[in-house]
């Protein structure tokens, strides 16, 4: 049966083994000084039960060890004459033959140790008749070794299970922790009265345990000592109560020999040794090592264990060896028996669902962080793993990505443990910050925020793309990360704050460092849509950006000189205010003399205008790089051009041009020169205008064909679904 319920392949080691053991179907043979040397060793164990019975326990204890290690019939094809000794040995010691002169708790322990070792000796030989006579030993032995107790082997629980696993017709056995125990497993059940003289409520305080052949009752009466009909007791008889056991509350259990009480308004650490005959306490014990703070004591016969809670919501689990004292500690194991629930509210464009409804990532790892950005959303994980949902190709995975509402793991070079992952408002991209202090860049780069600002990358069009390294940053050791729609933001350990991207206006070009909180340590920083506000080691609060809500923290005031709101480049799609309200007070403008960038006023080249190579490109965003080469790089705070500053001689060509209007400018424009060579101010301004008249005429054009074809497209949706 215990082949046929464990039918598995074989390993090539228990195929070889199996080989050397039997491969004709006929027993092994060894040498035969090995055959004498065993036959001696079982006559001197045979001898020293009499007079030395210390040393012959100490040799079953042994030779069960090793008996109850093997499997049922995994000794068959040993030498049948060396097992024929062994059993009878064993026959003789469990019958209790030779035994009148040895003390009573000696021979108890001899008998008990040898009854088990022919239990598995019989069990693994697996042979029939060798059964019978073992079980056939036991039973009709009639002196008063009959009703000692016996110890439970290995071997004799696996033959159990094997058998349970053929009547059930599967290996995998159900139990009683994922199960519960059913209610048809009620073998018997009987009533103590006796032991309680008083009508018991459901707030009675009652402990009980068990050693296997009485049970031990605490109530208000007392401690008593009652038969469970098993081990040759009376079931339901007092033997022994001890009335008025300390108030009758505490903690009773049974492990290893001896019974354990712990009051309730003491310390856990201590625990009180019952004598289990006269039912009084006659020690104490302590446990080593015992988590302070609340936890439950519990026994499973063999050990004393307790569950502490942990600071993280955690348990763990500590075993103890009641047969030192102090108890020593076992075993420790960790239990995580609660996980965080994640719900999300909204409607967004990777997830069909609008409705409240919990994320079940399908991974066996506690969610720690969640982020979201326009196309695609990110977990980490307590492992340090991130894990996402939605569009895959927004990040750069053109293939296998997952299902609508599914989760995937996110793959990353070299798998490093990531500590911080972050996605700004309606963002297309992420940072993922890792343990070294890397920082890598995931989703779609269009303004420079993954800290390429080349020419080459603004010329080309932008594309989604795997977590990479940001290399700009690798020599330093990234701690904090937050990012918006167009930029990065990343404090470094030192306390060094660098960004990417289009709100730039306060960094070095070259390094990306925010050079005006030099002098200070920042540990944290987050962008908004067009400020930052960061944090310093000492409390400290630094903010710049946009202030035309008041957003940074101090009043507005239109035309605001830099003490009073320190601006930042903003993107095209910055509709928060006018453009009148970014452009510094003529006169405190900062010029600056570096590469060509692109006026957040006209949009045009800030050295070449409209005469620019770059001029009429659609992927030029204000306030980065035109693409053209050196030249002059407009003011360094609002970032125009000195012909939208009105810093050059167009004041009465304007006036007959109305171009003073066209810009729609409150700025007074000065008489001075300062023209660029070769282009003249009043033919730049007028094509300038020009073109946008022709862009404005040709948007009306194609607004009006689509409201035509939308408007045939609705009579004919009419007319198909018109009685």
């Amino acid at each position: 049966m215990f082949h046929q319920a464990n039918s598995v392949q074989t390993s090539d080691s228990e195929e070889e083994e199996c080989d050397d053991k039997n491969k004709d179907g006929q027993p092994l043979k060894i040498p035969r000084i090995v055959g004498m040397g065993l036959n001696l060793l079982f006559e001197l164990v045979r001898e020293t039960q009499k007079q030395y019975p210390e040393l012959c326990v100490k040799a079953l204890r042994a030779l069960l060890d090793l008996l109850q290690g093997q499997l049922p019939e995994g000794m068959k094809g040993e030498p049948a004459d060396i097992l024929e000794g062994m059993f009878q040995l064993l026959m003789e010691l469990t019958t209790g033959q030779g035994l009148e002169n040895i003390p009573l708790e000696l021979s108890n322990t001899l008998t008990s140790l040898a009854c088990a070792g022919l239990i598995s000796l019989v069990i693994a030989w697996g042979d029939t008749g060798k059964y019978l006579t073992a079980i056939g030993a036991m039973l009709m032995n009639t002196n008063s070794l009959c009703g000692q107790t016996i110890p439970v082997s290995s071997i004799l629980t696996s033959l159990q299970k094997s058998i349970h696993a053929v009547l059930h017709g599967r290996t995998q056995l159900p139990d009683w922790l994922s199960q519960g125990v059913k209610v048809k497993a009620l073998a018997d059940s009987f009533k103590l009265d006796s032991v309680s003289r008083q009508k018991v409520s459901v707030q009675s305080h009652c402990a009980l345990a068990s050693d296997g052949c009485y049970l031990y009752v605490l109530n208000k009466q007392g401690l008593s000592k009652v038969g469970s009909g098993f081990g040759g007791t009376i079931k339901g008889h007092v033997y022994t109560c001890k009335d008025n056991f300390d108030s009758g509350k505490g903690w009773l259990a049974y492990a290893g020999e001896y019974l354990f009480f712990h009051p309730c308004n003491e310390n856990k650490g201590t625990l009180y040794i019952v004598n289990q005959d006269s039912l009084e306490i006659e020690g104490t014990t302590q446990l080593q090592d015992i988590s302070p703070g609340s936890s439950v004591l519990f026994s499973d016969g063999q050990n004393i264990g307790q569950i502490a809670s942990t600071k993280d919501d955690s348990f763990v689990v500590r075993t103890y060896d009641p047969y030192h004292s102090p108890m020593t500690l076992v075993s420790e194991v960790p239990l995580k028996l609660a996980r965080k629930c994640m719900d999300v509210f909204g409607l967004s464009g990777f997830d069909p669902d609008i409705h409240r409804h919990s994320i079940n990532t399908g991974f066996d790892e506690d969610a720690v962080t969640i982020s979201a950005g326009r196309e695609f959303a990110l977990i980490r994980t307590i492992s340090g793993k991130v894990l996402y949902c939605g569009k895959s190709q927004a990040l750069g995975i053109k293939q296998g990505g997952p299902a609508a509402g599914k989760w995937a793991e996110l793959p990353i070079t070299k798998s490093p443990k990531i500590v911080q992952v972050v996605t700004g408002h309606d963002s297309q991209h992420a940072l993922l910050v890792s343990d070294d202090g890397s920082v890598f860049f995931v989703g779609t780069p269009r303004r420079g925020e993954d800290g390429d600002s080349s020419i080459v990358k603004v010329r080309r069009q932008p594309k989604a793309m795997k977590p990479k390294k940001l290399i700009r940053l690798e020599s330093k050791n990234v701690v904090y990360v937050a990012c918006n729609n167009g930029s990065s933001a990343m404090v470094t350990k030192e306390g060094e704050v660098f960004m990417f991207g289009k709100d730039t206006t306060h960094c070095d070009h070259a390094s990306g460092h925010v050079t005006d909180l030099k002098d200070v340590i920042i540990s944290q920083i987050s962008l908004g849509k067009a400020h930052a506000v960061t944090l310093t080691n000492k409390g400290l609060v630094y903010t710049f950006g946009i202030n035309n809500k008041g957003q940074c923290g101090r009043d507005y005031s239109p035309g605001a000189t830099k003490e009073g709101s320190s601006n930042v480049t903003m993107a095209e799609e910055e509709d928060e205010g006018e453009p009148e309200e970014i452009v510094c007070p003529q006169g405190k403008h900062r010029w600056r003399h570096d590469q060509c960038m692109v006026c957040t006023v006209c949009g045009e080249c800030t050295g070449y205008g409209v005469n620019c190579i770059s001029s009429g490109r659609f992927d030029r965003s204000p306030g980065l790089p035109c693409g053209c080469g050196s030249g002059d790089s407009g003011c360094a705070e609002c970032g125009v051009c000195k012909s939208c500053a009105g810093e050059s001689e167009l004041t009465d060509q304007l006036n007959e041009r109305g171009g003073k209007t066209g810009l729609k400018t409150n700025l007074d424009l000065d008489k001075k020169k300062v023209g660029r060579p070769g282009v003249k101010p009043l033919e730049q301004i007028g094509k300038r205008m020009e073109q946008k008249i022709e862009k404005v005429q040709k948007a009306k054009n194609k607004s009006l064909k689509q409201n035509k074809f939308r408007g045939n497209y609705y009579c004919l949706f009419t007319y198909i679904h018109s009685p």
